[in-house]
């Protein structure tokens, strides 16, 4: 009696990242379910949005075309070319 040997796939689930805090889920419900600390309207007064696009090596804002190497490094800052109002709309990935 023999055993073959099988071997699986192992696939690593991609995971999914909001555009106005940086912050990685492991799917877009999870994503989706929780408050954002930096969304535009202010701490925890909306969720999560995904970032549409695949991971960068260089995240550009949106409105000023500041670079960082992380969405959460882009967004800690604010944006003085952002539509919102001074020291209100923080930087936003392209």
């Amino acid at each position: 009696m023999f055993v073959k040997n099988i071997q699986m796939k192992v696939t690593t689930p991609t995971a999914v990242v909001c555009i106005y805090c940086g912050m990685s889920f492991l799917n877009r419900f999870m994503l989706e379910q929780g408050n954002c600390l930096r969304h535009p309207l202010g701490a925890g007064k909306g969720n999560h949005v995904i970032y549409p696009s695949d991971s960068k090596e260089l995240y550009t804002c949106q409105f000023c075309s500041l670079q960082a190497h992380s969405i959460s490094e882009l967004t800690k800052e604010f944006c003085q070319n952002h539509p919102y109002k001074l020291r209100r709309g923080r930087h936003i990935p392209a």
